[in-house]
């Protein structure tokens, strides 16, 4: 009689953690159903990342080269005209002018000017 009561015991118990584990799950599912899932991008393998950084470098240096080949051009081909001047050449003199934009408005307009730009549109 010992041995029933303990068996009827175990599974009074395991069937209350089963209903427990039940609930739980239920409590969980709800939960998830509250929040949008989670959509994680496809994996990229290394193979893939590797011959696309290849190709990024190989764009690169192609650019690079590029670039290049337009300056080398234009510093030797293309020659600006360039004409001597004298210093008491007086159609090259103009009068003397004070500042034309004052000190407060400069400082404004550089410095005070793009912090509150930048603040403003990270604030969004």
């Amino acid at each position: 009689m010992h041995q029933t009561e303990n068996h009827a015991f175990l599974i009074s118990n395991l069937n209350t953690l089963s209903n427990q584990s039940q609930e739980e799950e239920q409590e969980s599912n709800m939960l998830a159903a509250q929040f949008p899932q989670r959509i994680n991008p496809p994996v990229v393998t290394d193979q893939y990342h590797h011959s696309e950084t290849i190709w990024r470098v190989i764009l690169d240096i192609i650019s690079l080269i590029i670039l290049l080949i337009i300056t080398i051009i234009s510093h030797y081909v293309a020659k600006p005209f360039t004409r001597g001047f004298f210093c008491s050449d007086t159609s090259i003199q103009y009068p003397y002018e004070n500042n034309t934009i004052p000190t407060y408005a400069a400082v404004i307009l550089s410095i005070c000017l793009p912090i509150f730009w930048v603040s403003y549109i990270y604030s969004k």
